[in-house]
């Protein structure tokens, strides 16, 4: 519905997935660098948006004209403010007796940068972000027997976000010499709170809480060094230094216990350490002549974490490019990259409360070998068609045991885990047209993505949770005029894999004293790892864009979007409900995210 990225603070987006320079290491996955606008240097401008679901404010000029500049974006959604009358008109249609839900969403980002230009040859740059995203959910429940009232409540509320401060400076040494050199410091943290809250006038005034939190958070001290040199036309050198000191706090909790008067508090952490990281590089970009070319690179990474083992990794990369016609070229490549932290994901769902831990004891860096090769196709600069099969072998990955369940709440998180190691195949198609007043693209990716663990489904091999077999986006742009435009996209993939016991038996039954529903203890039986998968899932986005003179003749527009144009309710999860006993369980279907229709107006300025 909303860009994870404020679009008014982005200047270009490079976006890596196979063949990636030696820069960017420490990462088995595909790499999105981001670079943010540098103010306006003459005059100021910007512009403000308010729409249903969100609004922003960007404003950029010049601090001192031709040397100094300002940028500011700010964002904030309205999801909260919008679901209060809905949810209002759905609990008072709730009969007292009965649970009424508690539901608020809802994002901020920040992102400023100033420039200053000592001359056209060196410039810095300082930049600060900030974004947070809270949601808060769950059920109350009011139940009155003549003069006693029982109440009892559950809620949760989820708080994550992300803080960067950075310092840059570029200089350019001579004209094939060119530097840049950032300092940086970025915190991600999440926090899972759980309170539940119970009290009867029947029971002497009984008043019961039971608050527990779940603390992660990840803090990087960075310094980077990189440089470009221009040896002739044809053949340049990229080479550098980054360094980062990690400060780990994956997983932090405390739970408080009150029963009326009397309170018990507990801490534990399960685990926190500093390593330090580091990667020496260096790219050789030779464009041989005008059919072949070929970069070249290897980077050295070392890891420092005090109290374990020490690492260092030699990974090289290559890749050539063949153009046998202005219109064809065809590339292959081949990477190998190193990962020293590792996500540990709990549910089938991926939350930001999943925990982000480094290497210890005796679990290695994670690796991978990954490659590829394409072929791209140019049509008179109207068509454009690609091709691109890729084989990726990963080692040394961790997950949890089949049975970490059963380990105490205090027990160290490396000894819930085990090792294994995953394997991607696939093949990426795409059409795009370029010219005209209709514009778009078609995609299709075939993927098979496969894991298998030590201490985990018996050791037998299973598919990831993204084994998403089939993706294809189909996007269309249409410019009707200089007022008009209208733009479409349409997906579907295959559903995620999720875990569903085959069986489950020997219930317990119980009542729950806050709830007061039935809560049967099941044993389940499970045959093997995401045995099941969700069915697809698809919507339609439709918007245009209606372009206006505003305020004193500055531009403005309108936009009409419409989020899942023919309300498919898509399937995100499997749940489990417990009957009364005798009666058995059901899974049900959780669907979430109906049509959303929206309207905004941005103002240019």
């Amino acid at each position: 519905m909303l860009s994870s990225f404020n679009t008014d603070a982005i200047n270009n987006v490079d976006f890596y997935k196979s063949s990636f320079p030696s820069r960017y290491d420490g990462r088995l996955s595909s790499i999105i660098d981001i670079r943010t606008r540098d103010g306006n240097l003459t005059r100021r401008q910007g512009s403000w948006k308010i729409g249903l679901t969100s609004g922003s404010f960007n404003i950029e000029g010049p601090i001192i004209k031709n040397r100094m500049t300002y940028t500011i974006s700010v964002r904030r959604s309205w999801f909260d403010l919008l679901s209060i009358p809905g949810i209002a008109i759905y609990n008072a249609a709730i009969n007292e007796n009965k649970s009424k839900i508690v539901s608020r969403y809802a994002f901020t980002d920040f992102n400023a940068k100033t420039t200053y230009h000592f001359n056209d040859r060196s410039r810095l740059h300082l930049m600060v972000y900030y974004g947070n995203d809270f949601f808060k959910g769950g059920t109350k429940r009011k139940h009155r027997h003549d003069k006693d009232l029982e109440e009892s409540s559950d809620i949760s509320t989820l708080d994550w976000g992300s803080f960067i401060v950075s310092a840059n400076w570029n200089h350019v040494y001579t004209p094939q010499l060119f530097g840049e050199i950032s300092m940086s410091f970025s915190r991600y943290n999440s926090m899972l709170k759980r309170k539940m809250k119970y009290k009867n006038t029947f029971l002497n005034d009984l008043i019961s809480s039971t608050t527990s939190k779940i603390h992660n958070r990840i803090d990087d001290y960075s310094l980077r060094v990189n440089y470009d040199w221009q040896l002739t036309h044809s053949h340049h050198l990229n080479f550098g230094v980054n360094y980062t000191y990690h400060v780990f706090i994956p997983y932090l909790t405390e739970f408080i216990r009150k029963v009326n008067h009397n309170t018990n508090t507990s801490t534990t952490l399960q685990y926190s350490s500093h390593p330090h990281e580091m990667n020496l590089y260096i790219d050789d970009e030779w464009h041989i002549n005008r059919h072949w070319a070929i970069l070249a690179g290897v980077s050295l990474s070392s890891w420092i974490n005090p109290g374990n083992k020490d690492y260092l990794k030699l990974n090289p990369r290559v890749s050539a490019m063949y153009r046998p016609i202005p219109s064809l070229c065809v590339k292959a490549s081949f990477t190998q990259l190193s990962q020293y932290n590792h996500q540990l994901r709990e549910t089938a769902l991926s939350l930001p409360t999943d925990m982000w831990i480094p290497i210890a004891g005796d679990f290695k860096p994670q690796k991978s070998r990954k490659a590829s090769i394409g072929a791209y196709y140019n049509i008179n600069n109207r068509y454009m068609l690609s091709m691109e099969a890729y084989y990726k072998r990963m080692y040394n990955l961790i997950d949890y045991r089949d049975d970490y369940y059963y380990y105490p709440s205090n027990t160290i998180i490396y000894e819930k885990l085990t090792v294994g190691d995953g394997k991607v195949r696939g093949i990426d198609m795409s059409v795009r047209k370029t010219f005209g007043n209709i514009t778009g693209h078609i995609s299709y990716s075939m993927l098979w993505n496969e894991r298998r663990f030590e201490k985990k489904n018996n050791g037998q091999k299973f598919p990831s949770a993204y084994d998403n077999r089939h993706k294809a986006n189909i996007v269309a742009n249409w410019r009707i005029n200089d007022r008009w435009e209208i733009n479409a996209g349409w997906t579907i993939m295959s559903g995620n894999r999720i875990t569903l016991p085959t069986k489950s038996y020997n219930p317990l039954p119980g009542t729950n004293e806050i709830t007061g529903s039935w809560e049967n203890e099941t044993i389940d039986y499970i045959t093997s790892i995401n045995n099941y998968r969700l069915p697809a899932y698809h919507r339609l986005d439709i918007g245009a864009n209606l372009h206006v003179k505003g305020v004193n003749g500055k531009e403005g527009v309108w936009n009409f979007s419409l989020y899942n144009a023919y309300c498919n309710m898509n399937v995100i999860a499997i749940r489990k409900r417990m009957h009364a006993p005798g009666k058995g369980a059901v899974y049900e279907k959780l669907r979430m995210i109906p049509l959303i229709p929206s309207v905004s107006y941005t103002l240019k300025f």
